[in-house]
């Protein structure tokens, strides 16, 4: 039964690092767009925003500049834009985490943890109930 026990947990361990493997502050840099949504809150309000998102263009800099870039012309996006501007990033490679904002505010305007997940990158967007699968921008 042990043996059973200890093979079951080996497997998970195993099939847990393949399925998402760490990503390095190296695997961020550059210009990714979202692909395709995995995760959205059921909530009705947002499916239009989900739509938007795959305009938007997520830019981390070498130099810790971070950038949102859009086609879309909504109201709520184009604020976006404002809000970024003159941000910069930096990555918790502990928490897999991608912070946005600057010392001021301590980098808490936005939070992004990163997974690579079946050789895709993946954003969650901290404390929206968004995932997306980003690939990167031409």
């Amino acid at each position: 039964m042990m043996n059973k026990i200890l093979i079951v947990f080996v497997f998970l361990v195993f099939f847990s690092e393949i399925s998402a493997q760490t990503v390095s502050e190296s695997d961020v840099l550059g210009s990714w767009k979202v692909e395709r949504v995995n995760q959205a809150p059921s909530n009705s309000d947002f499916a239009s925003v989900l739509d938007e998102f795959k305009k938007a263009t997520f830019t981390f800099h070498k130099t810790g500049k971070f950038g949102f870039s859009t086609t879309s012309d909504a109201n709520e996006f184009l604020g976006l834009i404002d809000m970024f501007e003159n941000t910069q990033w930096k990555f918790e490679k502990n928490n897999q985490l991608i912070r946005i904002g600057g010392d001021e505010d301590e980098y808490s305007i936005l939070g992004i943890y990163v997974e690579r997940s079946n050789g895709a990158l993946n954003f969650h967007i901290d404390e929206s109930g968004l995932k997306f699968v980003m690939t990167e921008a031409e």
